[in-house]
């Protein structure tokens, strides 16, 4: 007799697609997923009924009610992680079509007669009274960026003018004004270390922007999934699909090196197991992974030093339905309170955090990934953050670290604790 096949992760296939109706598995062609690991499924727990004059031994067990949960962790990819924003945080806004993008970064104020290069034009900032392609130096480096920005968009040097200018923080940020690829071949340099170019050139014309306001739908979009077990004989159960998925939380971190990776909460209405797929033919979506590498975080507009990890945490404290059902799932998920939590270890020293966490006073984030080549882009905005003050436990002789567990809040003029973009190629990600 021939040996049963066993099934291997290796040799799994994953699928995805958006629900028209929650729990009701779509029809036509599904998405080809990518996961690090996933462990949704079906738990019916049996539950010991004791009862008396029955005798000491256990007698036969009731089952329980269908639980279909877990986590699955995947990979935070330039296209693919917009199959999960949407269960998220409901649908985006209307996609906009960018101009092409790129920043400098300043960590001092530039010195008489440093220069940036702009599309190929020289532009000096001076000690004394500018004229032509020149700044002046401010008392600060916000002085000097402010009156950078202001000469930039007053100037009619016609290498200038087709960019907009602005000042992020200790950025000089270069938006072209022409939403297609033109844009990608217009020049940054620096003269001065103290000032670092995002790329060579501006990156991303043409690219489309998508943007999340948490704390809108009163209702979530789920999806379905579909694992395969190709190792198994054609004709058993080698498929199992799962539909009225939600995401019930998601866990970005930030370290040095290595894959961005989200670990997602998943809560599911019911599991199937069939011996066909019901995916269609899979489409594909190219996959390009951010890396740690390409992480950002800026407190304030500004980047903080000393921080040495990193967490954001969005969770929509989803509230289970448990039905009353014949078939024992449950019924759906109602959004209960929107959190989102941003955690920094950092090293103690006189940085801003510090000084926000020791006056109580709130901050912004900016929590997010940029392929600096590409210009694909996935930002977290967290608008107000109260940071605690924090223990600082000195364990031996090194450097002591400071862990703040940061609270994100409701931002009274915007009316909201974050806003998430997601820049790319895919102008449309409907699927036939």
């Amino acid at each position: 007799m021939a040996t049963p096949k066993r099934a291997r992760g290796a040799n799994i296939r994953y699928r995805i697609k958006a629900e028209t109706s929650y729990g009701i598995r779509p029809a036509g062609n599904w998405r080809t997923g990518s996961a690090f690991s996933f462990d949704v499924d079906l738990e019916q727990p049996l539950e010991d009924v004791a009862r008396l004059g029955q005798g000491p031994e256990r007698q036969t067990p009731l089952r329980g009610a269908k639980d279909v949960t877990g986590p699955v962790e995947v990979p935070v990819d330039q296209r693919l992680i917009y199959d999960y924003l949407v269960p998220l945080l409901g649908a985006p806004g209307v996609a906009v079509q960018l101009g092409a993008r790129g920043f400098i970064q300043f960590s001092d104020n530039p010195a008489d007669l440093d220069t940036i290069t702009l599309a190929g034009t020289d532009w000096t900032f001076v000690a004394g009274t500018p004229a032509g392609n020149q700044t002046q130096i401010g008392a600060s480096l916000q002085d000097t960026l402010d009156a950078l920005v202001i000469d930039l968009n007053g100037s009619a040097e016609a290498a200038i003018t087709p960019a907009t200018y602005s000042r992020l923080g200790d950025r000089l940020v270069i938006v072209h004004d022409t939403a297609d690829a033109t844009g990608n071949s217009y020049t940054l340099a620096a003269s001065s270390d103290a000032a670092i170019v995002s790329h060579g050139t501006l990156t991303g014309g043409g690219f489309w922007q998508r943007k999340w306001e948490a704390g809108v739908p009163t209702e979530y979009p789920s999806f379905s999934a579909e694992i395969e077990h190709t190792d198994m004989e054609a004709g058993s159960d080698r498929f199992a699909s799962y539909s009225g998925c939600q995401v019930n939380g998601l866990t970005i971190g930030r370290t040095r090196s290595g894959a961005v990776r989200a670990a997602l909460q998943i809560i599911a209405q019911k599991k199937f197991e069939h011996a066909a797929s019901v995916a269609g033919t899979p489409v594909s979506l190219a996959e390009d992974l951010f890396s740690q590498f390409q992480g950002d975080i800026l407190i304030s507009d500004r980047p903080v030093a000393n921080v040495t990890a990193a967490s954001l945490s969005i969770n929509p404290n989803a509230e289970i339905l448990e039905e009353l059902r014949f078939d024992g799932y449950i019924g759906g998920t109602d959004g209960g309170q929107f959190n989102v939590d941003l955690n920094l270890t950092a090293r103690y020293s006189n940085n801003a955090l510090k000084a926000a966490a020791s006056a109580a006073s709130t901050v912004s984030a900016r929590f997010g990934f940029l392929d600096r080549p590409s210009g694909a882009e996935l930002l977290f905005e967290i608008h107000e953050i109260h940071l605690p003050e924090p223990r600082k436990p000195i364990t031996g002789p090194g450097g002591i670290s400071v862990e703040y567990a940061g609270l994100g809040t409701m931002e009274g003029t915007l009316g909201r604790a974050l806003t998430v973009t997601l820049i790319n190629d895919v102008a449309n990600y409907a699927i036939a």
